[in-house]
């Protein structure tokens, strides 16, 4: 019965590989990668969030790190707000929660090699809560920093997701300043209102399924490998 089961699945995952669209002899010639995310088009944001300005983004080369937007405090430049958004690295998206999770603690993970290579004298984070923010669900991760020179810094890690992107909010601020600033869930709530994402690109999409076809031929092997060792049994 279990080698029965075994061979289905086996023909099952052979039959939707030989039907893969867009696949490719060997001969064929090489398709040209198709177009990332146009952020410059298609990613619309707020140009003030209350007293913080929008003063420059940087769009990284690998389309998988998407871009950065930088926003800084009207009267005090060690006030910062800094918002990234990029693809969520996963084949599928629909609960986004999880995701969410996953992606705050490497995010955390960062922060944490960071002040090992001494790029902060210390880090301390707090408990990663589940939020909802302009009818969006996301989480948030509050954090005391202190820089090299002894200074308290209060920050924040937000993330959401919107179509296929993670949009991850870092806030900031020098303890004891934030004149004309809210509370962090207020200045999120205020930014996530209003930036609206590019939708899925014809390069994601085709490295997510690229990924799906390896996790297919992955599993099969391992179905083949088991229907060997039924059979030497």
């Amino acid at each position: 019965m279990k080698k029965l089961i075994l061979m289905t699945a086996i023909l099952v995952l052979t039959a939707c590989g030989s039907n893969q669209p867009g696949q490719r002899s060997a001969s064929a010639p090489v398709k040209v990668q198709p177009p990332a995310s146009d952020y410059a088009k298609d990613l619309t944001f707020p140009k003030k969030v209350y007293a913080m300005e929008y003063v420059s983004q940087h769009k990284y080369d690998d389309p998988i790190y998407g871009i950065q937007l930088r926003y800084a405090h009207d009267f005090s430049s060690s006030d910062i707000l800094d918002v990234y958004v990029y693809p969520i690295p996963a084949a599928e998206w629909e609960e986004t929660l999880p995701l969410l999770r996953e992606e705050t603690k490497q995010v955390l993970a960062e922060i944490k090699m960071a002040v090992e290579q001494k790029h902060y004298q210390a880090a301390t984070p707090g408990e990663i809560q589940e939020i909802e923010l302009a009818g969006q669900k996301g989480v948030k991760t509050p954090l005391d920093l202190i820089i090299n020179d002894g200074t308290p810094y209060q920050s924040f890690v937000y993330l959401f997701a919107q179509e296929d992107k993670f949009i991850k909010l870092r806030f900031s601020f020098l303890k004891g300043n934030g004149e004309g600033l809210p509370n962090g869930d207020s200045l999120a709530e205020e930014l996530i209102a209003k930036i609206s994402v590019p939708k899925e690109s014809a390069y994601m999409h085709a490295l997510r399924e690229e990924h799906k076809k390896q996790q297919a031929q992955q599993l099969m092997q391992l179905l083949m490998q088991a229907l060997e060792k039924q059979e030497t049994e």
